[in-house]
Order: structure tokens, then sequence, then C-alpha cells
């Protein structure tokens, strides 16, 4: 697991208030297609935090084949 978090000590928002405007909506829908998840919290005057997860995936170095 990959784990973000960001914080900023900001004005805030209500996360149940918050404008299309903010992308989250967006990044929720992107963080839920790729197997992840988003956490946003906001309070007005208490600045946000924006928690990201997503599954470790392992690559392949580059040029290596499957079943090789």
């Amino acid at each position: 697991m990959v784990v973000l978090d960001v914080h900023d000590d900001g004005d805030g928002f209500d996360p149940e208030r918050a404008a299309a405007g903010h992308g989250l909506l967006i990044m929720l829908e992107r963080m839920e297609q790729l197997g992840g998840t988003l956490l946003a919290e906001g309070a007005s005057g208490e600045g946000t935090t924006i928690v990201a997860s997503l599954p470790a995936v392992a690559r392949r170095p580059r040029g290596s084949r499957s079943g090789s």
C-alpha cells in the first residue's frame, strides 16, 4: 500500500459542501478506478487534510517479458 498524506493550515473548507471546482469528485473517481481510496477532511478555518491510498504494484524491469 502506498499512502500520500497532505495537510495544509489554510482556511479549510466543509467537505460536505465542497464545490465541484475543488476537483475532489474527480480525484475520488480516479482513485477508485485504480483500486485506491481518497479521504478529504477539513473544517472552516482549520486547514485541510487529503489522504490518498493505492495498492502497491510490483513492476517488471523494462525490456523483460512475461513468461521468459
